[in-house]
């Protein structure tokens, strides 16, 4: 399998954020990279993706309904707070870095597929 389906397993085909449920590799579907790839340094491992829905960076589709992906593009301060983007600026590494789940709060994402409460 691919990272990015992986991931996909991972999150229970779910967007991190929302919730939405998502189709594997469907047009909704987006493995998002916290630690951005334009930062220059590119992680590509579980520990800096998740899932998100939407597609580029649209903020809704054709229905109205809000697309994560794109959100978090377009609200970079908030997303940044909860760990959904990196800072290129960083001082840890994103398996350090806690990221907000849509329902089981903040956690860490491990270099094995795994998701960790934060105690």
């Amino acid at each position: 399998m691919s990272i990015a389906l992986d991931v996909m397993a991972r999150d229970g085909y779910q967007c991190f954020r929302c919730g939405m449920a998502l189709a594997p590799g469907g047009r909704l579907s987006n493995c998002h990279h916290r630690l951005l790839k334009s930062g220059g340094v590119v992680i590509d491992g579980p520990q800096n993706r998740i899932t998100l829905c939407g597609f580029g960076n649209n903020l809704s589709d054709a229905d109205g309904r809000e697309l994560c992906h794109g959100w978090v593009h377009h609200h970079s301060t908030e997303a940044r707070a909860n760990g959904w983007i990196i800072s290129r600026h960083a001082t840890q590494p994103p398996e350090l870095i806690p990221v907000l789940h849509h329902r089981r709060g903040l956690v860490l994402l491990t270099v094995d597929y795994q998701i960790k409460d934060v105690a």
